[in-house]
């Protein structure tokens, strides 16, 4: 097989690149506020009624099994700059993912050349994991970036510098910003790998070192100062906030067919050339081997974390990519230089994808309705391609990815294969942007939900919700404007409170109050039968 030679871009152009297409992945999920999703709810209340005296998280007067970083930042930024929670939440968790970026590119760039640089930050934040979880208001990508930083830095004192005691600590205390950002995943992604680290990166001689005692100190004052106020607040240590319930044989094999079979479509388009840092022959050649053998090391422990532990959900690969990343950009040229003719073949598939992208575009918002259901599974109106604002959208989506596939083709001996995949993965996108984004908008349950709670108790003015027996309901709860208390059981309502307002799917059975239900008797919420009971104290 040639030698394939690849242009080269300047170090400029390739951070303005890098920058306008991040921008365009990631600004439309900010500039369309959707509903809170999943369980960003919960960081929502969290961060709305955060108080700064206190050690740990707390909301709705229930200490809840979060940490307490993420809703601090979101907290400050809510109360100081008037936007909206939702916009807040998703701010920080893609203004978190852009500084990881920066410091992927400059790992690579810094042992090898900018454009290893651009390869690894353009794989980090374009990979379908990235792009599918990173608009969600997590604190995941806030805690990778300590993780990260925690990795390198760990590297660069220990074996660049040789000061195996500033290494110890200076990793240590970012270790305890990544814990109270993201929990006890953090401290085991950075600690189980080093026990796998061969020579001259072993641990062994190096625990003894009076730096690796005050890292340990470091740590037991984070965890400490988390845990202890979460045991006196509930009494107990709860189980089920390290998941040691879902440690079963059926989740075992469950999670492990899962993370290994789904691994390559999460790291999709990069999949083609994610492989190139594992290949032998390009290992033999590398200029850093110390340095992509340590990297190695992280990308292949915590994998392994991932497939074999069940409480570990897979939004946690994003702290794997990272090493991955920075491998790939540094095996880059080696491996392009080797395989690039191969490549650059099956690169053609992905102008035929786009294609395909742009065709799935122009039905959606051109075929009408009744047809298109035929076709796809809609649960939700389309009526949002109806908007003068939304169809020029699509248009512009239209016509960017036909220009991105028409780039592609006239370029393709010039292009460089990470920009060729770069713009496979931004045209994809678009699908997301022009049609799943303002589509998912329009869905305002939890909104309607919030207001008819409001609404029924407005004439008593009410403002305190006790909540029984229902898992979720904080997402519609917070659009609602009350305080809302959960309780396990009935016995813990207020005795001496004339009125309580209740919220349950079934019948209070309680019979010192007399109860009336505001709702009426058919409403549903997410097709679930749902009560709000107003409970007035008997007179004895």
């Amino acid at each position: 097989m040639g030698l394939y030679q690849e242009k080269k871009i300047s170090g400029w152009m390739t951070i303005l690149l890098l920058g306008a297409i991040f921008a365009a992945l990631f600004l439309p999920m900010l500039g369309v506020v959707r509903e809170f999703l999943h369980n960003e709810s919960l960081f929502a209340v969290e961060a709305q009624e955060f108080d700064f005296s206190l050690p740990v998280v707390t909301a709705h007067k229930v200490i809840q099994n979060n940490f307490p970083l993420y809703p601090a930042l979101s907290s400050v930024l809510y109360r100081y700059t008037g936007m909206s929670m939702e916009t807040v939440l998703r701010l920080i968790s893609i203004g978190m993912l852009a500084l990881t970026s920066v410091i992927v590119y400059l790992a690579a760039a810094s042992v090898r050349s900018s454009r290893a640089g651009a390869v690894a930050c353009a794989m980090y934040f374009s990979t379908t994991i990235v792009l599918e979880k990173t608009g969600e208001g997590y604190p995941t990508t806030t805690a990778a970036f300590f993780l990260l930083a925690a990795q390198l830095l760990f590297f660069h004192y220990s074996i660049r510098k040789a000061n195996w005691n500033r290494a110890w600590v200076v990793a240590a205390l970012l270790l305890a910003l990544g814990f109270f950002a993201g929990g006890i995943t953090v401290l085991v992604f950075l600690i189980v790998p080093l026990f796998f680290l061969r020579r001259p990166m072993s641990i062994r001689e190096k625990v003894g070192k009076p730096g690796f005692i005050m890292a340990v100190v470091i740590l037991a004052i984070a965890i400490l100062g988390w845990l202890i106020p979460l045991v006196q607040g509930t009494k107990s240590m709860d189980l089920e906030l390290i998941e040691w319930d879902k440690m079963t044989i059926l989740n075992f094999f469950r999670n492990l067919a899962s993370v290994l079979g789904t691994y390559p479509i999460r790291l999709l388009p990069w999949t083609l050339i994610a492989w190139l840092p594992f290949c032998v022959a390009l290992q033999q050649l590398d200029q850093t081997p110390i340095f992509s053998r340590y990297l190695r090391t992280l990308a292949f422990v915590e994998l392994g974390l991932l497939a074999l532990l069940p409480m570990l959900d897979i939004r946690d690969l994003i702290y794997q990519l990272a090493p991955l990343s920075i491998l790939v950009g540094l095996s880059y040229d080696l491996g392009v230089r080797r395989y690039g003719l191969g490549l650059r073949k099956l690169l053609k598939l992905g102008e035929i994808f786009l294609l395909g992208i742009a065709g799935i575009i122009v039905l959606t918002y051109f075929l009408p309705e009744g047809l298109l259901g035929r076709i796809f599974s809609i649960a939700n109106t389309l009526a949002f391609r109806e908007t003068a604002v939304c169809r020029l959208g699509g248009a512009v989506a239209i016509c960017v990815i036909v220009g991105i596939v028409l780039l592609l083709r006239f370029s393709r001996s010039q292009m460089p294969i990470w920009l060729n995949l770069l713009l496979i993965m931004t045209g994809s996108w678009i699908l997301f942007s022009a049609v799943l984004l303002p589509y998912q908008a329009q869905d305002t349950t939890k909104r309607k939900f919030g207001r008819d709670v409001a609404a029924a108790l407005k004439p008593d003015g009410g403002r305190r919700i006790y909540k029984n027996g229902i898992i979720d309901l904080y997402g519609g709860l917070y659009y609602s404007g009350a305080e809302v208390i959960r309780i396990d059981n009935l016995d813990n309502l207020p005795e001496d409170d004339k009125v309580i307002y209740l919220i349950s799917q079934e019948f209070p059975q309680r019979s010192d109050r007399s109860w009336v239900n505001l709702f009426p008797e058919d409403y549903r919420y997410r097709k679930h039968r749902i009560s709000l009971w107003k409970g007035t104290l008997r007179k004895e």
